[in-house]
């Protein structure tokens, strides 16, 4: 429940910020590696009963969201950007 929560308003951070100069489109990774950040590791710490651990879990899932959401987004958004399929299913204000 709270990894759907993350990422949900992950995607409405990413939604926002869709405005942003093509230069810059890989910022909007950032809100889905903020949020992951900030929701699980307190999921994590209750779960796990480590109380100590706060900044060592938060490394660790920023380090993961960091190489999924941003290296991993990035490339896809770029990938699918020069896809002849996916213009023919998106407009140009779209991507």
């Amino acid at each position: 429940m709270f990894g759907a929560l993350a990422t949900l308003l992950g995607a409405l951070g990413a939604r926002l910020l869709r405005k942003l100069p093509k230069a810059a489109k890989w910022l909007s990774t950032v809100p889905t590696v903020l949020a992951n950040v900030l929701i699980v590791p307190p999921v994590l710490i209750y779960a796990y009963q480590v109380p100590d651990a706060w900044w060592f879990i938060a490394l660790t899932v920023f380090i993961g969201e960091a190489v999924c959401a941003g290296v991993g987004g990035t490339a896809l958004y770029y990938t699918l950007k020069k896809s002849s399929a996916t213009k023919q299913f998106l407009s140009k204000t779209d991507i």
